[in-house]
């Protein structure tokens, strides 16, 4: 019995997300439209094969950014310029481009077999997630202040 409703639940939860993406038609790819040139250019450039879900733009502490999250679940977020600020690849690689050489060197040297799920920039330098849940904090020359395990 508990099978049985958890499938009908799984089958409802799909059936809706399908019915939305449906009636978001052509809206999808309008909506990067919204975005600067530069985050357009990146998404072209990194994430061409994805499909993108929505768009949205908020605004914190007076300062804007946008948030692109694509069918599948990845995500990337950019400042109000087009600057990627933060790659989600959920367990997928984040795109080598993107990867400064000293931080994809650190990692391929300290924990092979892991690659990089999500990288973060700032002021204040670099954070990624490995797919092996370990979280490093670089600092903005690259050298490694954190390690969580």
């Amino acid at each position: 019995m508990k099978r049985t409703l958890l499938t009908l639940a799984v089958a409802l939860v799909c059936v809706t997300m399908a019915m939305f993406s449906y009636s978001q038609g052509n809206k999808t790819n309008n909506k990067l439209q919204q975005l600067p040139r530069m985050a357009q250019t990146f998404i072209n450039k990194h994430f061409a094969n994805l499909e993108v879900a929505k768009v949205k733009y908020e605004k914190d502490d007076g300062v804007g950014e946008y948030e692109v999250h694509f069918k599948g679940g990845n995500e990337v977020d950019f400042d109000a310029k087009g600057k990627w600020t933060k790659v989600d690849c959920k367990a997928a690689k984040v795109p080598a481009a993107l990867i400064p050489t000293k931080i994809a060197k650190y990692v391929a040297t300290n924990y092979p077999g892991a690659h990089i799920t999500e990288i973060q920039r700032s002021s204040r330098g670099y954070e990624v997630e490995l797919s092996n849940d370990l979280d490093i904090d670089f600092s903005p020359s690259f050298k490694v202040i954190k390690v969580d395990h």
